[in-house]
Parts: structure tokens; sequence; C-alpha cells
């Protein structure tokens, strides 16, 4: 049985948006798609009736604009849950069926701390599957360029080859960025010796790629900034599990770049694979 690509949804413009990107990836992987909606634990059998027909009628929210682009080739199934949303989507993660959890978001200046992008960034951090986070404005038109944000945790082997299994499915150019924010040169030698020594393992990659160290004080600005200047179209990063006193930090960045990201950020977390 195939795995599958569920969205997460709310309704919302943005959500929507989140939809069409994860449909048309849906059919560039020849998987089916899952359309979830996590209602209150208060609904009625009614609301929850009228929450699954606008589940099942998705596909014509937008019947003379993107989804005339959109193939119906994909299979798709929609499906309302009750709960609280957050715990919700963190037990449906767990499924092993899931190959990807989508979510839309709008970043943090227009969701607040309630809204559904900040539920986004919970979920990516403490997720069982991979978490893909999309803005607002992003469009499926495949992924020519994908940048990997390594560092000392996430140069781990099985991580690299979840990325060039991405990369090598696409056909798309790696671009493995260290941000050297006060990290010392020992360091960023470990980091890239890894990263190499993973893209030749087998012997010559059969992608391009892209190997480079860049300075900046924060994380996330200079990976906005490599981003926007080389067109990449996906950033990975790997949020590892700690303890509970160094969550606070490494999730912290992860939330950043959810909450500020202007392209397309999948969240590989070190039990996924």
């Amino acid at each position: 049985m195939k795995k599958k690509i569920t969205i997460a949804t709310d309704f919302s413009g943005t959500a929507q948006n989140a939809y069409l990107y994860a449909r048309k990836m849906a059919e560039a992987l020849n998987v089916p798609l899952e359309i979830i909606h996590v209602a209150a634990e208060s609904s009625t059998p009614l609301d929850v009736k009228s929450l699954e027909s606008r589940l099942q009628s998705f596909e014509e929210l937008y019947p003379h604009g993107p989804m005339e682009n959109v193939i119906s080739k994909v299979t798709v199934e929609s499906k309302v849950l009750q709960g609280k949303t957050i715990p919700m989507l963190l037990s449906i993660s767990k499924d092993p069926m899931i190959e990807l959890l989508v979510m839309g978001n709008k970043g943090d200046s227009e969701d607040g701390e309630n809204g559904f992008g900040s539920v986004a960034a919970s979920v990516a951090q403490k997720a069982e599957c991979p978490v893909l986070i999309i803005p607002k404005s992003e469009s499926f038109t495949g992924l020519s360029n994908i940048l990997y944000a390594s560092n000392l945790e996430s140069a781990i082997m099985k991580m690299m080859k979840e990325v060039q299994r991405i990369g090598n499915y696409f056909r798309s150019a790696l671009h493995f960025i260290h941000v050297n924010n006060n990290a010392s040169e020992e360091e960023t030698e470990i980091i890239q010796d890894k990263i190499f020594n993973s893209l030749f393992e087998k012997g010559d990659p059969a992608f391009s790629f892209n190997l480079a160290s860049i300075s900046s004080e924060n994380v996330t600005q200079g990976l906005r900034q490599y981003a926007s200047e080389n067109d990449i179209d996906l950033i990975v990063m790997v949020n590892k599990q700690y303890e509970v006193f160094d969550q606070y930090f490494e999730f912290s960045e992860t939330r950043k770049m959810v909450a500020f990201s202007e392209k397309p950020l999948l969240v590989l977390h070190d039990h996924d694979f």
C-alpha cells in the first residue's frame, strides 16, 4: 500500500493554497492525498456533518482559478476529527502510512499566538513524521533547488540520504548550507567533511550540489537571504529531539523559520527514518 500525503486545513485561504501545493506534489509523487480538519471537542454531530460536507467540496473552492491547472488524477479522501488541534495532529503524525504532513502558514505577524501558524510551528517541532509548511503565496512548480540547513545536528547520514533521495526524484540541485554564526573552523570542517563523505559514499553523485558556509549572526536571516538569492524552492531543516532544557534553544530556531520563511519549509526529525 502506498503512503499518503496528509494536509491539515482550517479552511482559510492559506490552507486552501497549501492544499493546491499538496495536491500537485501528490500528483508528482503518485501518492494519495488525505484532507483532515480538526473540529472542537464540543462540536455537535450536525456541526461535524457540515464540516464533512465542506471537506468533500474542498476541490471546488477554486472552480475557475488555480484548480484548472491541477490534473484530477489524484485519489483524495477527507475526514473530520474531534479534539484539541495540536494533540490531535501530533497523534495522527504517528501513522506509519503518512509520508508527509502538510500545513499552511501565514507567518506569526498575521497569525498571532493562537493562529494556525502557531499550530504549524508546534506540530513541526514535535511531530513523528516529516512536516511540510507552505507559506501563503507559494505554489508547487517542482523542486529545482533544495537548501539543506546543515550543522552538527543535521549532518546525520540518514537525514542527508533522505534529502538526496528527494533531490534524485525531482532532479534537484542540492545546496548544503552552513550558517556560520560564531562556529569554530573545526566545527565547520567537521560538518563539511560529513556531507562530502555522504555525497560521494557510492561514487560521484547523480545530481549537482553546492556545499558552502555563509556568515550571518542570525541563522534564520542567513538562510532566508541565501534562499532568496539562489531561487530555492524548498528549505529543509532537521529538528533533533533533546532533553526538555535544551529543546527551547533548538525549537526556537525551527519556530523562527516556520514564522518567517517565504519558502516552503520541510522539517525532518531524527526519528523519522
